[in-house]
């Protein structure tokens, strides 16, 4: 990939030209973010993104949560994903709540409620696996669906996962 940025009005821009589509996460550092290693680190979720070969992106957010960022763009594929992310990224604020309260509960020796939060952190995740398979179904032909099919084929036999890639477009 090749970049390059400018700034105008306190807004930094970046011009990348990538040779293929690919999901990739596009990682922040706040400088007010300051961790205790000492207390345990679990950085925030950061943003994902779909990049198209050719497509035109515009991101408007906070490098304080930058998963949390809005994402437009003009091309088909970026759009679809960005209704991925909405949810997922909700999704993921929520498991990184959760696994930091997690180990400030650990931190205070506090079994009981460390073990409830496990639990929560458990649904947590298998509503992202519910969601990634929702997604796949809603958009079975669209490049970004395949991008997230990526994330659990490994879990499905053999002929259910080829029933399920057999219907995207072949490039």
């Amino acid at each position: 990939m090749t970049e390059t940025h400018t700034t105008d009005k306190g807004y930094v821009m970046y011009t990348c030209k990538i040779p293929y589509d690919e999901r990739c996460i596009l990682v922040f550092r706040n400088p007010a973010f300051k961790p205790v290693p000492e207390k345990g680190i679990i950085f925030p979720p950061q943003l994902e993104l779909f990049l198209k070969k050719g497509a035109s992106i515009t991101i408007e957010g906070s490098a304080a949560r930058p998963a949390m960022s809005r994402v437009t763009s003009s091309d088909k594929d970026v759009r679809e994903f960005e209704v991925f992310r909405a949810k997922a990224s909700l999704l993921d604020n929520e498991l990184w709540l959760a696994n930091s309260r997690e180990l400030i509960l650990k931190a205070q020796h506090d079994t009981a409620g460390a073990t409830a939060m496990e639990k929560k952190i458990k649904e947590i995740i298998q509503q992202k696996n519910d969601w990634n398979e929702e997604f796949v179904k809603a958009y079975p032909h669209g490049a970004a669906a395949l991008q997230i099919f990526t994330l659990y084929y490994q879990r499905l036999d053999s002929q259910e996962a080829w029933d399920i890639f057999q219907h995207f477009p072949s490039h």
